[in-house]
């Protein structure tokens, strides 16, 4: 169990604590305002405090260079710069109350979600609403209304957890890529990413789910015994999950394996409210009695000191307690250093010196992950004397029947001069096979054809000799296929040691193809994949890399001709081709136009939109995100004529807005402020509702 120790403690509820460049961990309270700590020694570097940032506050959030702070009161977003406390924008959502807000990683974007269940996307620098990237379906029956819980991001990805259950994930920058999972009915608490392609959420029954984007479907459900989940968390060894729920203690997840390791790894002075790691080496963990409390990792320190001092016990003990430790390269110090405890008492149990074997192992009589077993070889040890005669006098099959029930005997002199004498008596059996000399090799095998162990592989080559021969070749060449059709054909060949060999050398070559995808070598993956033909092991991977190949091959076919358009219909239509070479060239290039073109829409300014995006104005599976754009560059054009009071090219502008967007509730708060303003009622209809994407359509857009 790890220990924690005071950091700081608040004079009100904590209600968020995040970590921030530079050592930073940024403290929100809900009475007193926010702080910016440093994580080393816990000092206050600066204290955030404003009229609208009190007990009002439904949501806050940093930005991760610690240069910006958002916040929410009544309808309203604030993004306060920290370092001069000065309000630099002022963001008025019509309406809209906001209880979560969340930065993008780049601290570009600021996610909102609302009570009304919409998720709206903001810039830091602009003060208007870029866009509305999904909206919860209202309840037809009188029942909560869902909405968002709880934000994840990867690059430049999101993923939203929500109160019913359902994980909603978009692509920030194009808003393809869109992909809705539903796991459950209950409220999603916490999500983190493993990678780019799977997502981790947890919800208030107490379960774990994990996801894939790229397939947009569920890998693993974790039943973790909490009755609720209040967040998980990975850690800096990312094989590991940390747990908390509505409780003093934190669990430890082991991910490889989806198994616990410990219900209690970390227990704390009170119920957790927040954890974080700050960095490699320390937890922060705020708690609902106004504390955080700061928590060292498992450094591999003392670990050196156990194996340097030949303390080993208790060395295997620290790991037990500190699983995370199993992964640093003095854990793997102190498996070679038992190993050779292991030999010499072996060599002692083999030369009948128990006394020193005893002595040797009594270290390990308390340690749980060695005592079964250094018990089970002092136990295979008492029949030593007699697996000895047995070898003597050549009594083979009996010797190796005494092995088979005590393993630890195969690791003996004796049992290894037995196998030697086996492979050779075996070769020189395939060598009289191989010139038809059949009864020779019968002799030659006969002795073994009692041994268990033996039987399977001595029928083998006796009945099956011409196949078996181009078995064990297919092996020699890696002909996967060859190898593949003899051991379906025949279940006795997968017995074969070196078949073993075979199935790993077609995984490595899977993962080989997987890296040339990644690339775009398509020539090489296409070669490495004619070798995996009609291979059932492999089939289903091979599948779907073929069909990779091919999303591949369209899109540098497209890539080559300019054929923008093309490229990015294939990649939204294809999630893996993100993060391939060409795919992250790609998306480069689209998140630059797109931060031109935000920058122009903040400005009203339509016609250098247009003329950047050039023929991608036309892009299909991107229609979202260009509308958006182009609604921004009005809303901010009818904003300014009626900041200016030229109220006439205001009216004109939200009369050509509603025959191409339809009247939608930005619009409409626009021209409640317009009227209010200027004391002219609008002629315009509450129906006057389009299609989102019926601005295509429209000639004043696609005519400029």
């Amino acid at each position: 169990m790890l220990h924690t120790y005071d950091c700081l403690r608040t004079r009100s509820k904590v209600q968020d604590v995040k970590r921030l460049d530079n050592n930073i961990i940024a403290i929100a309270t809900q009475l007193h305002g926010a702080r910016l700590m440093n994580m080393e020694d816990c000092q206050t570097i600066t204290t955030i405090t404003h009229e609208n940032l009190n007990a009002e506050t439904k949501a806050i959030c940093f930005s991760k260079n610690a240069e910006l702070l958002a916040f929410s009161a009544k309808s309203y977003i604030f993004i306060l710069h920290i370092p001069s406390n000065i309000v630099l924008k002022t963001v008025k959502t019509d309406g809209e109350n906001i209880d979560l807000l969340s930065f993008d990683l780049e601290s570009k974007y600021i996610v909102a979600g609302t009570t009304s269940g919409r998720i709206l996307q903001y810039r830091y620098d602009g003060s208007s609403l870029l866009a509305r990237l999904y909206s919860y379906e209202r309840p037809q029956v009188q029942k909560a209304q869902t909405k968002a819980t709880c934000f994840a991001f990867h690059s430049h990805t999101m993923v939203c957890g929500s109160s019913n259950g359902i994980l909603f994930s978009i692509n920030l920058h194009s808003r393809a890529n869109k992909a809705i999972m539903h796991n459950d009915n209950a409220q999603i608490n916490s999500i983190c990413f493993l990678n780019e392609d799977i997502v981790a959420s947890a919800d208030s029954k107490g379960n774990i789910y994990f996801n894939s984007l790229k397939k947009n479907t569920l890998i693993k459900k974790i039943e973790t015994g909490f009755v609720t989940i209040k967040q998980i968390m990975l850690l800096p060894n990312q094989n590991y999950m940390l747990v908390s729920s509505e409780e003093k203690n934190i669990a430890l997840y082991e991910l490889s394996s989806y198994k616990l390791l410990h219900n209690k790894y970390i227990e704390c002075q009170s119920d957790i409210r927040n954890m974080l790691v700050a960095n490699d080496e320390t937890l922060i963990v705020a708690l609902e009695n106004n504390s955080v409390e700061q928590i060292p990792l498992p450094k591999a320190d003392k670990l050196k000191a156990f194996i340097r001092e030949n303390a080993l016990d208790k060395a295997f003990n620290l790991v037990q307690q500190n699983p995370l430790l199993k992964s640093t390269k003095e854990y793997k110090i102190l498996e070679i250093a038992y190993d050779k405890v292991y030999q010499a008492t072996l060599n002692a149990l083999m030369k009948q010196n128990n006394t020193k074997a005893q002595e040797l192992t009594k270290m390990f009589k308390y340690v749980d992950a060695k005592k079964d077993e250094i018990q089970a070889l002092f136990k295979a040890f008492e029949n030593y004397p007699r697996f000895k005669i047995l070898y003597s006098e050549k009594k083979y099959p009996l010797a190796y029947a005494m092995a088979a029930k005590f393993p630890q005997l195969s690791q003996t002199f004796q049992y290894g001069k037995m196998e030697e004498l086996w492979e050779e008596t075996f070769h020189n059996a395939q060598r009289q096979i191989a010139h038809g000399k059949i009864e020779n090799a019968i002799t030659l095998l006969h002795d073994y054809a009692t041994i268990a162990q033996k039987r399977p592989i001595i029928k083998l080559i006796l009945k099956h000799n011409e196949n078996f021969l181009a078995f064990l070749k297919a092996i020699e060449t890696d002909d996967f296929q060859t190898i593949s059709t003899l051991a379906k054909n025949n279940e006795l060949f997968t017995h074969v040691p070196t078949y073993k060999n075979a199935l790993r050398a077609m995984e490595a070559l899977t993962k080989d193809i997987q890296i040339d995808i990644q690339k775009c070598n398509l020539n090489s993956a296409i070669k490495s994949l004619s070798r995996l033909q009609n291979i059932t092991s492999v089939e289903s991977i091979v599948t779907l890399q073929k069909q990779e190949c091919k999303a591949i091959k369209k899109l540098q076919d497209a890539y080559k001709i300019n054929d923008f358009i093309q490229c990015f219909e294939i990649l939204d239509a294809n999630y893996f081709l993100n993060t391939t070479d060409l795919g992250v060239l790609l998306q480069s290039h689209w998140i630059k136009l797109i931060s031109q073109c935000e920058g122009y829409a903040l400005k009203g300014n339509i016609k250098d939109i247009k003329q950047t995006l050039g023929e991608l104005i036309a892009l299909t599976t991107r229609r979202d995100k260009v509308g958006d754009l182009f609604r921004l560059a009005f809303h901010t054009k009818m904003k300014a004529f009626i900041h200016k009071k030229t109220y006439k090219k205001a009216e004109a502008i939200i009369y050509s807005y509603i025959d191409i967007f339809g009247a939608d509730n930005e619009v409409l708060s626009i021209m409640q402020v317009y009227e209010k303003k200027s004391k002219v009622k609008l002629a315009v209809t509450q129906n006057a509702r389009v299609l989102r994407d019926k601005w295509i359509e429209s000639e004043l857009i696609m005519g400029m």
